[in-house]
Formats: C-alpha cells, sequence, structure tokens
C-alpha cells in the first residue's frame, strides 16, 4: 500500500513518533485495517500524520461518524474525544506531574466524552456524534477501565500503574493515553494515525491504530508493550487535522441556567424561541422528585430543537451539555437556587481570557429564576468558593454514576457485576462526602451572613 508521511504542527516538537511507513512489515495488522479501510490500492494514496488534534470544521452543527474497525486487546477500554483549549496546550508535559495534570484537564466531567466503552459495544459498530465546528478535539484511550471511574476515583490510577481490572493484576490501574504523544506514560507514542478516502463511501475518513500496553518500561509490568498498534481501530469521517492551535476561549459566555418548576411559555418574557423551546425540552426530560430543577444548556453544541439558533444572537455557548446534566440528583439539603450558585462559581473557573488567565466574571448570565437568588455575589473568598466548587463538582459526578448505573442495570448487569459494585461504593462514598460540604458550607453563610438565619 502506497503512504506519504505528512508531520503536522501539533504533534508536538521534539516528541517520540512511531510511524508505520518506516517499516510497513513490523506491522501487518495495521496494513490490514489500512486495506480494510481505504482499499487495497487507494486512490489519491493514504497519508500517515503525526496530529495530536483534530479541527471540526465548519461553525454550526456537524456529524463526525466512527466506525468501530478493530479490537484485538485484552483490557475493557474506554474510547471518546476531549475538547481542547488553550490552558491544555499550555501544560509541561516533561514531567509525570505535568500528565497528571493534562488527564485531569482534558478528562474532566463535561470536557470529555465516551464513544465506545468496550463494556457494551464491539467492532462493526457506527457510531455518528454531534459535535460544534470549530472546536479542537483530541482522542484518548483508557485501556482497562471506564472514563467514570478515572473522573470519580483517580486516585486508583497512576502515571505508571501496571494494575488490570480485567486480568486482575494487582497494582493502580494503567493511565489513560492520548493522542499527544507527551502526555502519555514516560512521553512514548501510543497511536498511528491515517488519513485517505474511505473505499465504502467514498468521504475523506481518517483511521486510528492504538497500542493499548504502555510502551514505557516500567517495573513490574506483566503486559508489557508488543508494538503492533492494533489492539483498537477507530476509523471517523467528519474531521480535519489541525494544523494550528485552537482558538482561545473569549471572555463572553452565555448560560442558560433553568430553575422554573413549570414550562417556560413564550412571551414571558420576550426571549427567542429556542429559549422557550430549549427550556421545555429541560422541564420534559426531569423525572419527577428525582432532578433537580437547575440545569444548563449547552444550546449552540447540542440543542437539537426545531428552532434555528441565530450564529450572531448569542455568540458563545459552551463547556457544558445540558443533557449530560440533566440526570442532576438534589442532594436534599442543597436545593436548586444553591446549586446554580455553585453552577456560576464553576464555569467562571474553567473559563480563560485571551491572555489564557481565568476571567474574573460571567458577563452574561441569562437565568429563568430570582436573579439575586442564584447570581454570585462580589467579594466571595476563594475559600467559600472552593467550597462550592467541591459541592457542584460532586453533584456532577454523582449525577454521571448513577446514569452509568442505570445503563449497566439496562444492559442486564446485576449487583454482582464488579463495575456495577464499585460504582455504588463510590456513590456512596460521594453521597456523604457531598453532605458534609453542604454542611460546611451553610455554616461558612452564616460566617459571612451573621443576621442570616
Amino acid at each position: 500500500m502506497e503512504l506519504l508521511e505528512q508531520r503536522c504542527l501539533l504533534a508536538g516538537s521534539g516528541e517520540d513518533v512511531i510511524l508505520y511507513v518506516d517499516s510497513p512489515d513490523s506491522f501487518p495488522s495495521v496494513t490490514a485495517r489500512l486495506q480494510q479501510e481505504f482499499g487495497a490500492t487507494p486512490v489519491p494514496p493514504v497519508v500517515e500524520s503525526t496530529t495530536s488534534y483534530y479541527r471540526v470544521p465548519g461553525d454550526g452543527f456537524v456529524d463526525a461518524t466512527f466506525r468501530f474497525r478493530a479490537d484485538t486487546g485484552s483490557f475493557r477500554f474506554s474510547f471518546g474525544y476531549y475538547r481542547v483549549n488553550a490552558a491544555l496546550l499550555a501544560v509541561d508535559l516533561s514531567t509525570d506531574d505535568g500528565r497528571v495534570t493534562y488527564a485531569t484537564q482534558a478528562l474532566a466531567p463535561g470536557n470529555a466524552f465516551v464513544i465506545f466503552d468496550d463494556f457494551i459495544d464491539n467492532p462493526g459498530l457506527t457510531r455518528t456524534i454531534l459535535l460544534q465546528g470549530g472546536d479542537t478535539i483530541g482522542f484518548f484511550l483508557i485501556p482497562d477501565a471506564p472514563l467514570q471511574i478515572f473522573q470519580i476515583d483517580q486516585c486508583a490510577f497512576e502515571v505508571n500503574g501496571v494494575g488490570s481490572r480485567t486480568l486482575e493484576y494487582p497494582g493502580r490501574y494503567r493511565w489513560p493515553f492520548f493522542g499527544r504523544a507527551a502526555a502519555n506514560p514516560a512521553g512514548l507514542d501510543q497511536l498511528m494515525t491515517f488519513e485517505g478516502i474511505a473505499a465504502a463511501s467514498g468521504n475523506p475518513s481518517h483511521l486510528l491504530a492504538w497500542e493499548d500496553l504502555t510502551r514505557a518500561a516500567i517495573f513490574g509490568n506483566q503486559l508489557p508493550s508488543d508494538e503492533n498498534f492494533n489492539d483498537l481501530v477507530v476509523a471517523i469521517e467528519g474531521l480535519q487535522v489541525a494544523t494550528s492551535p485552537p482558538p482561545v476561549v473569549g471572555d463572553t459566555l452565555t448560560i442558560i441556567t433553568h430553575g422554573f418548576q413549570d414550562q417556560i411559555r413564550p412571551g414571558d418574557p420576550p426571549f427567542p424561541p429556542w429559549v422557550y423551546d430549549m427550556a421545555n425540552a429541560i422541564n420534559s426530560s426531569r423525572l419527577a422528585n428525582v432532578c433537580s430543577p437547575t440545569e444548563v444548556a449547552n444550546a449552540r453544541m447540542d440543542y437539537d430543537g426545531p428552532y434555528q439558533i441565530p450564529p450572531d444572537s448569542c455568540p458563545h455557548f459552551l463547556l457544558f451539555d445540558w443533557r449530560s446534566l440533566s440526570g442532576l440528583v438534589s442532594p436534599g439539603t442543597a436545593d436548586e437556587h444553591e446549586v446554580a450558585g455553585k453552577l456560576a462559581v464553576f464555569v467562571r473557573s474553567r473559563l480563560l481570557n485571551s491572555d489564557g488567565l481565568p476571567v474574573d466574571t460571567i458577563k452574561q448570565l441569562v437565568v429563568f429564576d430570582s436573579l439575586e437568588e442564584i447570581q454570585e455575589p462580589d467579594g466571595r473568598s476563594a475559600s467559600r468558593e472552593g467550597l462550592e466548587r467541591e459541592v457542584f463538582e460532586d453533584i456532577v459526578r454523582l449525577a454521571q454514576i448513577k446514569s452509568k448505573l442505570k445503563s449497566l442495570t439496562e444492559a442486564g448487569r446485576g449487583e454482582d457485576d464488579v463495575e456495577v459494585r464499585h460504582l455504588r461504593k463510590s456513590a456512596q462514598v460521594i453521597e456523604v462526602e457531598l453532605q458534609k460540604l453542604v454542611e460546611l458550607q451553610r455554616g461558612s453563610e452564616k460566617t459571612d451572613n451573621p443576621t442570616r438565619p
């Protein structure tokens, strides 16, 4: 198969790179997958790239299609994408501490999303995902654990971990892999990437060929890498190679926060029609007496109603997918107004100004409730902000765990399942932690407002 090498700008200067084109005979399984995706004699020839990131084309909604081509590894992996911003690109990846920082930010709830879960998905599956045009994304592979486990119990993992959940090897779990080689254990490449024209569809396609065993030399590793790069192979249509850094998020943000028990109706107040329709969709997604009435609408990215959002009406709808938060569980002692306040602090902490630093305020906060109840007051202490952030993050984590438990139950996984037991235990720990945080927060509010009953 004729191949042309292409080195892309975001590969990272001086990073470790493994190239198929240097020794095709060493990777027969990769050759087979290339022929499967692009044909035996592809025209034009397939290009091997060294890109770390991909760009979603356009500025509206874009469908990206993912084909699960092969799974030859013994592990149960989690494969997905994460959004890339200036803060992530600025992380120093020369140390393990930097790699921990990168993985923590990249795979944070609300920033990383699973595409294929090896616990339930099998080769042959095709999945189409709606992405936002203009975004820069990267791909991750957690070799032997679900994304949710990493998000709720990162201490169970280690950059040089050699444990296995599937094979029950002792030790901390294996660290996530990224298309960015420097972010991997020892800064070593774990992914081959190719681009060409898909034989079946005639559309531009990218092929990702992962090595699921760490190439780092780690003492005590019972499963060193065989370096065959055929453990997980995925084909993608609808993306472009990113050849320049992603744009920095500006300091203007609009968040749709909903706090009404009843549905919003057109005419009161005079918001655009898509706002009402979206709010109604949020309401209809709630389960009575289970979900909190406070939710976030990532309208520009994920609103799928009948109304067209004017491109110039509200310029930035970023960070959150409201559907992923539609299962927020009320902890009982923290009501929806408190949660909305925590949300404001949390979002502010995740924003970047043009200089790469967090912005001081949220310029636009569109709320469907009493502003004085949920707007963030000025002059709040850093410790109080940190406490409120923890409360909101715990609520999000708890919602994600319960959503995953529901999916596992629907898939027929019983209480004797290892992952189900682990998730239930994690949920109990978070509920206890959340109760303590809420009590601390109320004590902090009394200290800040002595006259408050």
